[in-house]
């Protein structure tokens, strides 16, 4: 008589064997995933260093670059005393992209943004979540027409969690 099936010692050990495989791979597979995240973030920041250094070229051969707030002309991108102007919409529109979100953190004294990876969250979760870049260029002076000078830019990465 022919067997149709498994007996239930092959299906024990095929269970036991997968479960050894998955508790090898699993930690792998998930270390994978926060190098993903970790490099999805490293490479906005290639991105944005990039674009600012276009955007700025490009202010620098319209004149603009240094003013206290200035947009391109043909583009609607502005620029800030040496940098991309730091507000959502701006870098967007600078740098084209999607995948990433991006929260306001600082005052009108000391732009900053966070970028992180996923759905949108509020601010505290995403602190909490402890995966993302912090981008801010504080001002440092101001007179009676507005700014005078400003910090250099500065980026914050936190990947502890991702």
């Amino acid at each position: 008589m022919k067997q149709k099936g498994f007996s239930l010692i092959e299906l024990v050990v095929a269970i036991v064997v997968l479960e050894i495989i998955g508790l090898f791979a699993a930690p792998k597979i998930m270390h994978m995933q926060r190098e993903a995240r970790i490099n999805t973030l490293e490479a906005f920041v290639g991105a944005f260093h990039a674009t600012n250094e276009v955007v700025m070229t490009k202010a620098k051969i319209q004149g603009v670059a240094n003013a206290p707030l200035a947009k391109l002309s043909d583009h609607d991108i502005y620029v800030r005393m040496g940098s991309l102007v730091l507000d959502d919409f701006n870098v967007a529109n600078a740098m084209k992209i999607d995948g990433f979100n991006l929260a306001n953190t600082g005052s009108s004294q000391t732009p900053s943004r966070i970028v992180y990876l996923g759905k949108e969250k509020s601010l505290q979760k995403i602190r909490d979540s402890e995966c993302f870049i912090s981008i801010s260029r504080p001002f440092t002076a101001y007179d009676k027409q507005g700014i005078v000078s400003m910090y250099e830019l500065k980026v914050n990465k936190f990947y502890d969690n991702c």
